[in-house]
């Protein structure tokens, strides 16, 4: 899930200092926490942190395309029928 929205502030430089998120998922990639722990940790982190109505336009964001895959491969076997 791409989080661009995170919330995080900025210098005047342009450096923003890790979030509490990104520090866990540092720590799951050196081993100092389990996978499922950070997967908790994430689910809370958003719940806490984003509406529900951003968390949803990151998703639609995140497909890259305004059809989901099913409807893709519903529209393409009805365009296939002779």
């Amino acid at each position: 899930m791409n989080l661009s929205s995170s919330p995080r502030s900025s210098d005047s430089d342009g450096y923003s200092p890790p979030t509490e998120l990104d520090r866990m998922a540092q720590k799951a990639r050196n081993g100092e926490i389990t996978e499922e722990q950070y997967i908790i940790f994430h689910e809370e982190y958003i719940k806490n942190n984003f509406t529900q109505s951003e968390v949803e336009m990151d998703s639609i964001k995140d497909d890259g395309d305004e059809l989901g895959s099913s409807e893709t491969h519903s529209r393409v076997d009805t365009d296939t029928d002779l």
